[in-house]
């Protein structure tokens, strides 16, 4: 576990150096959102695997989806949402 404390601690400082220079072009306003995903996602995963091994369950064994709020919405308003959950390794994105 000290090696996902280390990338959420480098993700973390990537993001403040983002959040830094957020607003001065889109790039830059690109490159902050798409870090922060990726710390959002890093830390969820992170959380979700300490709770796992503290309930029992291999950590292994848990999956994650990473989806954006926009694919999210979509797949809803799609009904296929659940479909897209279950069967993620057959469903296309």
């Amino acid at each position: 576990m000290p090696e996902v404390v280390d990338a959420v601690m480098a993700l973390y400082e990537s993001l403040m150096h983002a959040y830094d220079h957020d607003g001065n072009t889109n790039e830059e306003r690109d490159a902050f959102i798409d870090t922060l995903a990726e710390y959002t996602h890093t830390v969820a995963l992170a959380a979700t695997h300490a709770f796992a091994e503290l309930v029992g369950v291999d950590p292994d064994r848990v999956s994650m989806l990473n989806l954006t709020e926009r694919q999210y919405h979509q797949l809803e308003a799609s009904g296929m949402l659940d479909i897209y959950i279950t069967g993620k390794d057959t469903t296309d994105d």
